[in-house]
């Protein structure tokens, strides 16, 4: 009953933490840090061990975009969504990473026992990948946002976790808005 409790609290939270990222506020990492810390818990009870794993990257993460975000509102117009290009280099070794990181977390995944080895592994290294670019303010962050917030959604029905499956719907939904918004509302910085 806890952890059914706990879901609906991520989910509620989590809702309000991607509102907050659309907008980019400065309260975007501190609530990643609360919703970070529930979806450890719900993860943790359901044995999915990648996503558990992702969640404590993404508390460490809350503190990092935390100080970068309030760097970069320094560079920007006042209200302004600060964006930054993504190189080429760097988006060439991010879909590496994600091809190369999504096998080697299937096999290791697979080895721990973890009920859904495939989604669990593409989803950790997709939103690794993802927490970073969002992190870095780049645009294209929310393309990969839909991506694995529909693949979340789809490991959790898969597990019977159907309160997190609807908050992942919700920030697939959140992510569509996001890339909407921050094309039409961004500045770039660099």
């Amino acid at each position: 009953m806890f952890i059914k409790i706990l879901e609906i609290f991520t989910l509620v939270a989590g809702i309000f933490y991607v509102w907050l990222q659309i907008r980019q506020s400065r309260w975007t990492w501190p609530f990643d840090i609360v919703v970070s810390a529930a979806s450890i818990v719900v993860f943790a009870s359901g044995h999915i061990w990648a996503s558990m794993v992702l969640n404590i990257y993404y508390l460490v993460m809350g503190v990092c975009g935390t100080i970068a975000w309030k760097k970069d509102a320094e560079k920007a117009s006042e209200g302004a969504l600060r964006l930054r290009k993504l190189p080429r280099k760097e988006l060439l070794a991010s879909i590496l990473l994600l091809l190369v990181g999504s096998i080697g977390a299937y096999f290791i995944l697979r080895a721990l026992a973890d009920p859904a080895p495939l989604l669990d592994g593409i989803v950790a290294v997709s939103s690794i990948v993802g927490t970073y670019w969002l992190l870095r303010s780049y645009l294209e962050n929310w393309l990969l946002w839909i991506f694995s917030d529909l693949v979340s959604t789809i490991l959790c029905l898969s597990q019977g976790m159907y309160w997190m499956s609807l908050m992942y719907t919700a920030y697939t939904a959140a992510a569509v808005i996001g890339w909407m918004h921050w094309k039409k509302q961004g500045e770039y910085i660099i």
